[in-house]
C-alpha cells in the first residue's frame, strides 16, 4: 500500500530516485507476498488435487502477465499524441515528451486501481458465498 501512495506523488518531473524508491518498494512487497500466498493456497488443497492446482496457478500467473502487458500497452499507446512519432522507439525521443507520456501512465494507473478493486470485489463475493 505504501508503494501506491508513493506512486500517487510521482509526476512527469519526479526525480529518478523517487521513481526508483516507489518501484523498489513495490517489487519488494510483491516478492515478500507471493510465496506465502501460494503456500497458503497449496496447503488448503486436498493432497490428490495439488498437481492440478499447481497447473492452474501457473496458468493464472502466465495469463495475468500476458494480460497485464496487453492492457498496459493498449492504454498507454492510446494516450500517445499524434505529434510523437510512434516509429521512433529510442529512449531519447520518449524523454523529450514527459508530459505527453504522463497521460498514458496515469491511464494505466487508474486502470490498475479499477482492476484491483474489481478483483477484491470478486474475492469478497466468493468469500460470502456458502460452499456448494
Amino acid at each position: 500500500m505504501a508503494s501506491f501512495v508513493l506512486f500517487l506523488g510521482l509526476g512527469h518531473d519526479s526525480p529518478l530516485l523517487d521513481i526508483g524508491l516507489a518501484l523498489g518498494l513495490f517489487g519488494l512487497s510483491q516478492g515478500l507476498s507471493k510465496a506465502p500466498s501460494i503456500a497458503l493456497i497449496m496447503n488448503a488443497a486436498p493432497p490428490d488435487a495439488k498437481n492440478d492446482l499447481a497447473g492452474i496457478l501457473s496458468l493464472c500467473r502466465s495469463l495475468s502477465i500476458a494480460l497485464g502487458v496487453l492492457f498496459f500497452e493498449t492504454i498507454f499507446s492510446e494516450a500517445i499524441p499524434a505529434g510523437i512519432s510512434q516509429n521512433d522507439t529510442h529512449i531519447a525521443a520518449a524523454i523529450t515528451h514527459p508530459r505527453e507520456l504522463a497521460a498514458g501512465f496515469t491511464g494505466d494507473f487508474v486502470f490498475g486501481i479499477l482492476a484491483s478493486l474489481l478483483a477484491v470485489g470478486f474475492m469478497i463475493a466468493a468469500r460470502n458465498k456458502p460452499p456448494a
